[in-house]
């Protein structure tokens, strides 16, 4: 599948990144090439700038946010914070729960609280929530 990951940031990496590890033709939409690829410093949560990431991935190109997006089968938006129900398919996911389109949003937010408390009380991140039907 061809995926455009609108944004460089340490979200865009990561989906990038994950999705082009089972061969998906993955590219990076920045707004401005020249800006993102002149960055050296670490972000301000100490993430490294995009370069890094790009060098240790030279099968993931960069492009504009248009040429990304003309190149695409499936546009995943790094910068709004969600991940599409086709996104999720891409990674492989194949019992995905479609809650409805952004107007309801605010509900499955709510679970933020909830995954707070959980990593405080666990102190780690890496732990999932199972629906059972």
């Amino acid at each position: 599948m061809k995926v455009a990951v609108i944004g460089t940031g340490v979200v865009g990496q990561a989906l990038a990144g994950r999705l082009a590890e089972p061969g998906h033709e993955v590219v990076v939409g920045t707004r401005n090439l020249e800006a993102t690829m002149a960055r050296a410093e670490p972000d301000a949560m100490g993430n490294p700038p995009y370069p890094v990431w790009a060098h240790a991935h030279p099968k993931v190109p960069l492009a504009t946010f248009a040429e990304a997006a003309a190149h695409a089968e499936l546009v995943v938006n790094a910068t709004s914070g969600g991940v599409s129900i086709a996104a999720l398919r891409a990674f492989g996911h194949t019992d995905v729960i479609d809650l409805g389109d952004l107007s309801t949003a605010r509900g499955a937010e709510s679970v933020l609280p909830l995954w707070t408390r959980l990593f405080g009380a666990l102190g780690v991140a890496a732990f999932q929530f199972k629906i059972v039907r």
